[in-house]
């Protein structure tokens, strides 16, 4: 079954400047500010985000409506780009850049960003250090973190949060084993009998693998 779709509105100190459609609108809040940190020149929308991040505008999520079908979901989207003052003109609201009705960046676009990464350091580096300062941006405002801070909470105690924490546990454990093995071994060959022996029976069986014993 097709999840439902919600169209929902940027909103940068208060005023609308981005709608879009989401199947999960939360995580694709986060999204575009990842975006604006680390492709933040790809797209006018995402150089408009960034810069309103570097200087600390509080950017939030009004969802219009959910619970719609992709069709319903592209005639919203259209209708609500169309009477916010529409997507061209030097001097409108909205950073969109399309009428409406279709989402994400082109699949010709993300494989152009992935092959510049992949190939070019510059960029790379570039990228990163945008990241950085958006996060160190973000976290510097009082009510972001304090968004992060409860969210973090939210997942940790969450079901999945839950499991998480054991898996790590669990490798940890694996970890700590792993440790305990290698020092033992460590102590082990450093007796120069058990040394003796180990290398005498590597010998042998060497020896017998290759048929001369």
């Amino acid at each position: 079954m097709t999840q439902p779709l919600t169209v929902y509105v940027l909103l940068v100190d208060g005023v609308a400047r981005y709608v879009g459609q989401s199947k999960n609108p939360a995580e694709r809040l986060r999204q575009h500010k990842w975006d604006a940190g680390n492709r933040g020149d790809s797209t006018f929308f995402l150089r408009k985000l960034r810069k309103a991040i570097h200087l600390g505008c509080v950017i939030e999520q009004e969802i219009i409506a959910s619970g719609l079908t992709q069709d319903d979901a592209n005639a919203r989207e259209i209708q609500e780009i169309f009477e916010r003052g529409g997507h061209t003109g030097a001097s409108r609201q909205l950073w969109n850049t399309h009428k409406g009705g279709v989402g994400g960046a082109s699949p010709a676009s993300t494989a152009v960003l992935r092959k510049k990464w992949k190939t070019d350091d510059g960029f790379r580096k570039s990228q990163s250090e945008r990241a950085r300062e958006t996060l160190q941006k973000t976290r510097e405002n009082p009510a972001i973190e304090a968004n992060r801070i409860e969210a973090t909470r939210r997942y940790r105690h969450s079901a999945a949060g839950l499991e998480s924490l054991e898996r790590a546990r669990s490798r940890i454990d694996r970890t700590k084993q792993k440790s305990r093995v290698s020092e033992w071994s460590k102590k082990q060959w450093a007796d120069p009998e058990y040394r003796a022996k180990r290398i005498e029976g590597l010998a042998r069986g060497l020896a017998k693998r290759w048929g001369k014993q």
